[in-house]
């Protein structure tokens, strides 16, 4: 489809997400349908939409938790045994009982939660899995926008929630491109970046608050002990490339709930990120949209502000 006969409408390549986890069926199932809404909104406005899901990541158990929560359950156990043998204080033996058996419990559920994790990606290999996948769009670009047209299509290239954050740290690595033979982005990857309510991991604004440790707590249970390499899009915004950039924010990410909206601030940073891009003299286009993190993929003030922005940008 095309909005003019010399202006073809873009090609989307979209990178989903799920809070950076999905290594298994079991678990990225859960948010597919959600994540599908994405990529069906775009190709309702004409465009073709290439969605690529990479492997993802899974909740971390460290070690040391598995080892307090053994001592734990063998110490309650131990004492349970001891009162039920001297026949004392039925009611504490009762209560010992059901302790041990919750401790129990939470271990077995420990225990399988990191046999489930087994064959998780690193946010490296998420990096890889997207770059594979561009480099059979970038070999198939000419299937894809098949059109009648003489001017081929522009490329718009994003994500949504953690995809984005996969995506744009892609884009600052084109040194990972380059080993997947493709060119820098800002030398024919793209034509421009489209991110949906992107993770750009700015610094918290008060270190210390209840938001910022949530944040800092769910990173270190996606990527265990890699979770202080984690890049930052926005304190690495230099690296990004000058391209046009299209981001689309939500007015309250979590409907204004907190301490989950702090959270949420604390993960995306969309307008500070336009603004650092801006300050490069990167063209950047923010618009929020009256909606939420979750909903918007499915509604139509998306819809309206991808016919009115993405449709006319950035131009051919």
């Amino acid at each position: 489809p095309t909005r003019t006969s010399e202006q073809p409408l873009p090609l989307v390549v979209l990178v989903v997400g799920s809070g950076w986890l999905g290594h298994r069926a079991l678990v990225w199932l859960g948010t597919s349908w959600w994540n599908a809404s994405g990529p069906r909104m775009i190709a309702r406005t004409g465009s073709v939409c290439v969605c690529i899901r990479h492997r993802g990541a899974f909740i971390h158990v460290s070690p040391y938790l598995m080892r307090v929560f053994i001592v734990l359950a063998v110490t309650v156990h131990m004492a349970a045994a001891a009162v039920q043998h001297i026949a004392l204080q039925p009611k504490a033996e009762l209560v010992l009982l059901l302790l041990a058996r919750t401790l129990t419990t939470i271990l077995i559920l420990l225990v399988l939660i990191r046999e489930l994790s087994r064959g998780c990606a690193t946010h490296d290999m998420m990096l890889d899995d997207v770059s594979l996948a561009l480099a059979w769009v970038h070999a198939s670009r000419c299937m894809l926008t098949a059109s009648a047209v003489a001017c081929p299509p522009p490329v718009l290239f994003g994500g949504y929630s953690s995809g984005a954050h996969v995506a744009a740290s892609l884009l600052q690595r084109p040194d990972l491109l380059k080993l997947r033979g493709l060119p820098a982005p800002s030398e024919g990857l793209c034509d421009g970046v489209m991110h949906i309510s992107g993770l750009f991991l700015p610094k918290p604004c008060v270190v210390g608050s209840v938001p910022a440790r949530l944040a800092k707590l769910l990173i270190s249970l996606v990527f265990g002990p890699a979770a202080p390499s984690l890049p930052s899009v926005l304190a690495r915004a230099e690296l990004s490339p000058r391209l046009p950039h299209l981001l689309i924010d939500c007015e309250r990410e979590a409907f204004g709930v907190w301490p989950i909206e702090g959270l949420m601030q604390c993960l995306l940073g969309g307008a500070a990120y336009a603004v650092a891009l801006q300050n490069l003299g990167v063209s950047v286009m923010h618009v929020t949209v009256r909606s939420n993190h979750w909903g918007m993929l499915s509604s139509t003030q998306l819809d309206d502000a991808l016919r009115r922005h993405m449709c006319t940008w950035p131009k051919a």
